[in-house]
């Protein structure tokens, strides 16, 4: 396929996982406006973590794992290992189902002990409920894994399209009269239609699922080699969430909800940019490895970071300079207090500093993971946990629940570091002198358009008086719409070739389109 087409396809899917994205904002502020950051949403957010901690290290495992076995069996075999691994995981994901059930109050005692007693009955109700979504997540990252590995990247984009949908028209329908415990099973029933919306996508590709239960057959033999060590670097991430929530139970209330709510609205340019450049370059690092075409890799790896240096920098900067109007803007509404707005805005500061560094080593993990080597990021993400886990005990006293945001950006951008030793061992130089050259533009101008953002919200009263939603969003809206352009500006001022690669790119499509239409009439 043509390099105008993996463009053509990465804006559509990033187009697409922005709809999804805001959608999943307007979730999270109906949640806020009902809930609040309060002993409710608290109870509500360890309920809808527990599905993710006990079953997503294994889901992430599973769509990693897939794609680079997948891609390298031959076409007679594909179809039959899809329909075992199917059987598999699903099999596996309702016995752990049962079994979380059944566990649920000793699993909630766990993870969050500093609950009061009515807290902790809610929570136990809350988690046997959203235990239900365990099969279907799993399916839901078989189906992902399996669409990406046939180039099919815009329904696995868009599967947060109707999820978050159908939360939010539940809410403001019926979110005053079923409560919280409705809103659970809203979101259950959520996950089930995710899993349905792929549907007629899978059926186009071409599989049929038959019942397959075998666990020698060659392809699940080598996802177990692999899956193991993911399991392990996926699960120091989900024991990273658990030390937050424990200690965040300790913590005056709607500590956890604030910590939620920053860390969603940071995740929206992971969302955005990272998920939407790796879905689609994972399949063809995949297939570069698989033959082996380690410059080919390297080129792939170093045009990501360059990307994600453009994009996650700015965001970064600008996030911190605009945490408050932000989170105010988003979510103070309803039970959402001012109170609320200091906590949330405190930690998604402290959360945005480490943007590029999550951005980098989810791009790193996956580059070793296409060469079905995972050593590295497993002793890497082991030692991540280990320095998030030091600092949230010695952040957690003197800065609260924001020490636990703090912990986690720095645990982060450590890791992001120390992987890039032997990844450039294997597969060559990544930071060379154009990716420094990159690096530096991109952060002098971020500087500069945070100087900028910065003087713009402390000579303004938008943010402190009383003015109306529409006049506060049209202000913010302007203002980060004026910061790209003076960014965006001076990269090209600085000559940064990305960016004038693909301005040459929209340049030469508009010709030849203009060209196309000469000819038919």
């Amino acid at each position: 396929m043509s390099k105008s087409y993996w463009i053509k396809i990465t804006i559509l899917t990033m187009m697409i996982t922005v709809l999804s994205r805001v959608l999943g904002f307007f979730r999270e502020t109906a949640i806020a406006a009902f809930f609040g950051a309060s002993s409710q949403s608290d109870a509500f957010f360890v309920a809808y973590s527990l599905p993710g901690i006990l079953f997503s290290t294994i889901a992430s495992a599973i769509g990693t794992t897939f794609i680079p076995v997948y891609s390298r069996l031959s076409e007679e075999k594909k179809e039959r290992f899809l329909n075992n691994i199917t059987s598999i995981i699903g099999l596996m994901s309702l016995l752990l189902t049962i079994i979380s059930i059944c566990f649920a109050p000793y699993l909630v005692k766990i993870f969050a002990f500093g609950f009061d007693d009515n807290t902790y009955k809610l929570t136990v109700h809350l988690t046997i409920i959203m235990l239900i979504t365990i099969i279907f997540l799993s399916l839901n990252a078989i189906f992902n894994a399996y669409l990406q590995s046939h180039s099919k990247f815009l329904i696995p984009s868009a599967i947060g399209i109707p999820y978050n949908s159908l939360a939010i028209i539940y809410l403001l329908l019926f979110g005053n009269f079923f409560g919280i415990e409705g809103f659970t099973w809203m979101i259950v029933i959520s996950t089930v239609v995710q899993v349905l919306f792929q549907f007629p996508a899978i059926k186009k590709v071409g599989w049929n699922y038959r019942f397959v239960l075998d666990l020698r057959d060659p392809g699940i033999q080598q996802v177990l080699t692999l899956v193991g060590p993911v399991f392990l670097g996926s699960m120091a991430g989900q024991v990273n969430v658990l030390v937050d929530r424990m200690l965040a139970s300790s913590l005056s209330e709607g500590s956890i909800s604030a910590l939620n709510y920053a860390n969603k609205v940071m995740q929206l340019s992971m969302g955005i940019i990272v998920v939407s450049i790796l879905s689609i370059l994972y399949p063809r690092l995949s297939e570069a490895a698989g033959k082996n075409l380690l410059e080919e890799v390297n080129k792939y790896t170093k045009y990501a970071v360059k990307i994600l240096f453009l994009i996650l920098i700015p965001v970064t900067l600008g996030g911190i300079v605009l945490a408050y109007p932000i989170i105010q803007l988003l979510f103070e509404r309803g039970a959402f207090s001012a109170t609320d707005t200091e906590m949330t805005s405190g930690a998604f500061l402290y959360f945005n500093l480490g943007i590029v560094g999550l951005g980098l080593l989810t791009l790193f993990e996956r580059v070793y993971f296409a060469f079905q080597e995972t050593k590295v990021p497993v002793m890497n993400g082991l030692i991540s946990l280990g320095i998030n886990i030091l600092l949230n005990f010695l952040l957690v006293g003197p800065m609260a629940h924001n020490g636990l945001a703090l912990a986690t950006s720095i645990s982060l951008t450590v890791s992001s570091v120390l992987i890039i030793g032997p990844l450039t061992k294997k597969i060559g130089v990544i930071f060379d002198r154009e990716v420094y050259l990159t690096f530096l533009k991109a952060l002098v101008m971020s500087i500069l358009m945070a100087c900028f953002l910065y003087f713009s919200v402390n000579n303004s009263s938008v943010f402190v008086t009383t003015s109306p939603l529409w006049y506060r969003l049209l202000w913010l809206i302007t203002l980060i719409f004026f910061g790209a352009v003076f960014y965006s500006l001076g990269l090209l001022f600085l000559r940064e070739t990305t960016i004038l690669e693909y301005i040459n790119f929209i340049i030469n499509k508009a010709k030849r389109n203009k060209k196309i239409s000469s000819s038919k009439s």
